[in-house]
């Protein structure tokens, strides 16, 4: 049996199934799983995106955070581990093809929870930009503190305010950030 076929078999939905009454049959096989999955969570690095529980507010679940892990991306080891290497989704073309219509009119542009300007890099080779373009990226202050290293940049301007914006992924962090930017 090849590696692929059996690694389509370990994740599939019937398998899943299986398991998932064997585990209702036999406890301590739930229990082991459970015991497994924390010693691969607890392996990891941590900088890594995982996730285990599940939590009825935000704030319950950042009590269940591990001491020594960091919360959120607002420390050195979240802002350089999604470098410039991240590969784009498939989910940014439907965003690249409306920047496409909306930039040329409203040329300034706030990319909310943008980190090192992925987007920015991504959608560049798509030559969508116009010449005046502004390309804003507000993050936690770690994520620009790497920026504004990696970048060499000035401190941003803020004399004008974004025509547009974009936030994919963003949401789920806005509860626990105070995004000042959107207050004034």
């Amino acid at each position: 049996m090849s590696k692929r076929l059996a690694k389509s078999f370990a994740y599939s939905p019937t398998t899943y199934r299986i398991v998932e009454g064997l585990e209702r049959i036999f406890t301590p096989l739930r229990y082991w799983h459970r015991a497994q999955y924390q010693r691969h969570f607890n392996k990891l690095y941590k900088w890594e995106r995982i996730f285990s529980g599940v939590y009825p507010y935000f704030g319950t679940a950042l009590k269940h955070i591990p001491r020594d892990r960091p919360v959120g991306y607002d420390n050195a080891e979240s802002a350089v581990s999604l470098g410039r290497q991240t590969p784009m989704l498939p989910s940014e073309y439907p965003v690249i093809y409306w920047l496409s219509r909306l930039l040329p009119l409203n040329p300034t542009l706030l990319d909310l929870g943008g980190h090192l300007g992925l987007s920015y890099e991504w959608y560049k080779k798509y030559d969508i930009y116009p010449p005046n373009l502004r390309w804003i990226v507000y993050d936690v202050p770690a994520v620009v503190l790497e920026g504004q290293r990696i970048l060499k940049a000035e401190p941003r301007d803020t004399s004008r305010q974004p025509d547009s914006g974009v936030y994919p992924g963003t949401r789920e962090f806005l509860e626990h950030y105070q995004w000042t930017y959107l207050r004034s």
